[in-house]
């Protein structure tokens, strides 16, 4: 992909951020149980916050296309962050599609500041990937609304200001798909509880069970139409899919660096293992797969941008990025031996994240079904 003058400068801005803030720094955060604000701050203060926010709301206007390059860039020098992708990435990106003039107006100016931070709640203990089935509930109440429900493996709440919740207003027996609706909720009011899930994963963000025990929120806090949020998901699932796949290139490129650079220095036999077409091939195959990777989702996300289907791309980049990640991920564990356990080189951790992306968000298997059904035109998968 040939970048242009801005997206070059973009990932100058990006280098420069990552200089300051280097994977030492978000490790050392992240192993502390602490958010990396000092980053935050300064991706905010870049404008890196507000890419893909039209102009008139304090963005840049830009779009999805710069947003992937930014998280495929910062994951490379090892420093990924999952709430920029439920945020800029996923939130605000439903949000500027579909919010009325006024919530855009209130939310997205402080949100490309970095001044109000949002989450994004979709996933329920007994729904899982069957977002049709979630049992959280929106009831309108005069000029209110009243959410009832929990979420879970909500990526950052602690640190979000906001949450964008999707809610059931319409009963699944009545209405499957135009039953579902989206709304903002301020996560200081009062109903909203969070609980820490804890996990087994290296990250910079926690993940949370947030509970709505009879949450009301204004009329206004309705995003777009009652009954539509079945349409807007996709206006954020897709990108949700391409940021995680820019997240998991970035990763296996750093994660093969890592892998090039001590195959390049550790000698044994009196060579360097990287002479042996061993060690060679593997590493060769793993570039191969991780450009082939970022090509395809460099198109999926330029064609969101350009307002066509993104859903076959999506699905086909991100099953594609995470596969070639994990590849690197495991070359670069073998070409280290037994130094890949040590804490002190610091790979497993960078394995963790990258193994979650093949489950979450969308499971390889559903992405699959999916390419299968809608891309080769096969029956709908048993």
């Amino acid at each position: 992909m040939r970048l242009t003058e801005e997206q070059n400068a973009i990932l100058a801005v990006i280098d420069h951020i990552a200089a300051q803030f280097p994977r030492r720094y978000w490790l050392e955060k992240a192993r502390a149980g602490e958010f990396p604000e000092e980053l935050w701050q300064a991706l905010a203060k870049a404008g890196i916050l507000g890419l893909a926010i039209p102009e008139q709301y304090g963005g840049s206007g830009l779009g999805l296309t710069e947003m992937a390059l930014v998280q495929e860039r910062l994951a490379e020098h090892g420093i990924p962050l999952l709430l920029l992708v439920v945020g800029p990435g996923l939130s605000l990106m439903i949000l500027a599609k579909h919010a009325s003039d006024r919530m855009k107006s209130r939310l997205l100016p402080a949100a490309s500041r970095g001044e109000r931070v949002f989450c994004f709640g979709i996933t329920e203990a007994n729904a899982g990937s069957n977002t049709l089935r979630i049992a959280t509930t929106a009831e309108r109440d005069g000029n209110e609304w009243v959410l009832t429900g929990t979420k879970h493996f909500i990526s950052g709440a602690d640190r979000a200001d906001d949450l964008v919740v999707v809610a059931r207003t319409r009963p699944y027996a009545l209405e499957k798909r135009d039953g579902l609706s989206l709304f903002v909720v301020d996560l200081k009011s009062p109903g909203v509880r969070l609980k820490w899930e804890p996990m087994h994963l290296t990250a910079a963000e926690h993940q949370f069970q947030v509970t709505l025990d009879h949450v009301r929120v204004p009329d206004e806090a309705l995003v777009g139409e009652e009954g539509a949020g079945w349409q807007y998901l996709f206006d954020g699932l897709n990108p949700e899919r391409i940021n995680v796949a820019a997240i998991a290139i970035g990763l296996g490129r750093h994660l093969l660096n890592r892998a090039v650079a001590y195959a390049r220095e550790r000698v044994v036999f009196s060579h360097p293992i990287g002479a042996h077409q061993g060690i060679q091939h593997p590493l060769a195959e793993a570039k191969i797969h991780l450009e082939l990777a970022a090509v395809m989702n460099h198109y999926a996300a330029a064609a969101y941008d350009r307002q066509e289907e993104a859903g076959p791309w999506a699905n086909m980049a991100k099953v594609g990025a995470v596969d070639a990640a994990l590849e690197a991920a495991d070359i670069a564990i073998e070409v280290h031996g037994g130094n890949a356990f040590s804490e002190s080189y610091d790979l497993l951790s960078l394995w963790e994240l990258v193994r979650l992306f093949k489950t979450a968000p969308v499971a390889r298997e559903l992405a699959l079904n999916y390419i299968g059904e809608h891309v080769l035109g096969l029956p709908k998968a048993l």
